[in-house]
């Protein structure tokens, strides 16, 4: 029998790899109820005892209960799932600049949505955190 042995990366090893970039688009943060219907627009769900969560990316304000319009940063990495601390330090370094995040982690990648206005300057941060 073959054992692969798996090293997990430190924080800082992650942050010197990732190569964060902004995603082209408008982002919007919405509710619905439970058992409505999807909006074909959805790019991410998350079931919530209050309703659905959903991120649509869409030009205009969507007819739904939203925040945003946010900008998207993909972080860049992937960064394994036990990776303890890396989305804290991250946000925390936006968050220090008085900029608000909403993280959101898929299974390979972390994804950052920031207000629109503030999503350069939060990119800019990142490179600051991974250059310093």
């Amino acid at each position: 029998m073959e054992f692969l042995l798996f090293i997990m990366p430190t924080v800082d090893d992650a942050i010197k790899e990732m190569k964060p970039f902004i995603v082209e688009g408008t982002y919007w943060i919405c509710t619905i109820p439970k058992d409505s219907e999807i909006p074909k627009n959805t790019i991410a769900t998350f079931k919530e005892p209050k309703g659905l969560s959903v991120v649509i990316k869409q030009n205009e304000k969507p007819n739904l209960t939203y925040a945003g319009p946010k900008g998207m940063i993909d972080v860049g990495v992937d960064t394994p799932v036990g990776c303890k601390g890396f989305l804290a330090k991250l946000t925390k370094s936006i968050a220090d600049k008085d900029i608000s995040v909403y993280a959101y982690s898929a299974y390979y990648r972390d994804y950052l949505f920031i207000p629109k206005e503030k999503v350069e300057e939060s990119l800019n941060t990142l490179k600051s955190l991974k250059d310093g």
